[in-house]
């Protein structure tokens, strides 16, 4: 564990990564809550004024563009380990990513609770990065199975 903060220290990439992800998130959260609480404010239950449904309609597309950034940098970001052939980085990011996805699901439950605004908004924008990083940990065993299967076969 020692070893993992001390990469993670060392790691401008990584620092990096985690810095850019929450500050996306925290932007998102942000405005899930201002749409959420819009929408409480405004008992938007029945029909929606053209204003109210323009305003609704930008913040939705705010957290579109945002879901879809932190998805291409986790992409982006995946490349990159996967092109350093490094798997002590690849375990690493893996283990930071899980722990930051951690803390980032816990900070939107709390504040789903001090605002009453419904968690599963907040926690939207985590689960993709969440399927892309298992699908990437699958990768990883799946090589790591390949080669002990084929370097056995050759013995």
């Amino acid at each position: 564990m020692k070893q993992l903060m001390q990469d993670f220290k060392n790691s401008k990439p990584l620092k990096l990564y985690c810095i850019l992800f929450s500050l996306i998130h925290l932007v998102y959260v942000y405005f899930e809550v201002s749409k959420s609480l819009y929408i409480q404010t405004h008992s938007l239950e029945g029909a929606l004024e053209k204003y109210q449904f323009e305003h609704l309609s930008s913040l939705s597309k705010i957290t579109y563009s945002l879901e879809l950034l932190i998805i291409l940098l986790c992409i982006v970001f995946l490349i990159s380990v996967v092109r350093k052939k490094d798997n002590t980085a690849a375990k690493h990011f893996i283990l930071l990513h899980f722990a930051l996805l951690i803390v980032l699901t816990f900070i939107s439950y709390l504040v789903s609770i001090l605002l009453e605004v419904s968690f599963l908004s907040l926690a939207l924008i985590l689960y993709y990065p969440l399927g892309i990083t298992f699908l990437f940990l699958l990768y990883l065993v799946a090589k790591i199975l390949y080669k002990k299967i084929f370097r056995n076969s050759m013995n």
